[in-house]
């Protein structure tokens, strides 16, 4: 039997719509990293090894500037940081320039 586009398909009396939304629970369940970079630095392995509790990393970053949004370790956002209370959030500020992101990292 031959249904138009988008409507379910029936096969022996049982409506045959529920695959879609099937595909879409498990894609929906899947779990990805999102990391948020303030900022980088180099330094050499012996003073990392050095710092202790309470060592301060300076970064290359200031406090107005965006931050980048990562989701599994691939730009997909900017945003800056906000606090509520004593919870950090991040508001996003828009999409990624993947060519920007690329540059500033040395990729």
């Amino acid at each position: 039997m031959t249904q138009p586009s988008g409507n379910p398909r029936v096969e022996g009396g049982e409506v045959r719509s529920h695959a879609i939304e099937t595909r879409s629970g498990q894609i929906e369940a899947v779990n990805i990293e999102v990391t948020v970079l303030i900022g980088r630095t180099m330094m050499p392995v012996g003073k990392l090894l050095q710092m202790g509790r309470g060592a301060v990393v300076a970064l290359d970053a200031s406090v107005d500037e965006e931050v980048w949004i990562l989701a599994n370790g691939h730009p997909i956002a900017r945003g800056r940081i906000s606090l509520e209370g004593e919870n950090i959030q991040i508001i996003i500020t828009g999409a990624a320039d993947v060519a920007e992101f690329n540059a500033t990292s040395g990729r």
